[in-house]
């Protein structure tokens, strides 16, 4: 029996958004980073340099902070209202990053799960 072209690809639309959902969701095993905020002459761009890690792999990196739980914008504000520009982050790294608006500089999206205090970023591995 020979299958029709609407029902194969009625069956594959579904299966290939499923997996591109999947693929866009992966993150990294968690990980606190120490990482400075980068100034950029950008609106909304919130950009940090990984200077020490729990995984090293991240150090020199650049994150792009994202939280579900925290405002990045009034965070990175406070803190620099302070003259502060280096923060000690609990979170996780996404797997997957797509540029397709060409942010420059390129960087990692990583969603923020808690600030910490600065002694918790002491006996990370890093540069600085």
């Amino acid at each position: 029996m020979r299958l029709r072209r609407p029902l194969v690809l009625s069956v594959l639309f579904p299966v290939t958004v499923a997996a591109l959902a999947v693929i866009f969701r992966l993150e990294d095993s968690e990980q606190i980073v120490r990482a400075r905020f980068l100034m950029l002459a950008c609106e909304n761009c919130y950009h940090m340099e990984v200077e020490k890690s729990s995984d090293g792999r991240r150090v020199g990196v650049t994150i792009i902070p994202t939280s579900n739980d925290l405002d990045v914008e009034v965070l990175v504000s406070e803190r620099l209202l302070r003259h502060e520009s280096v923060f000690c982050l609990r979170g996780r790294a996404k797997l997957v990053n797509f540029d397709l608006l060409g942010i420059d500089p390129p960087g990692v999206a990583f969603r923020i799960e808690e600030v910490l205090p600065m002694v918790n970023c002491a006996g990370l591995e890093g540069g600085r």
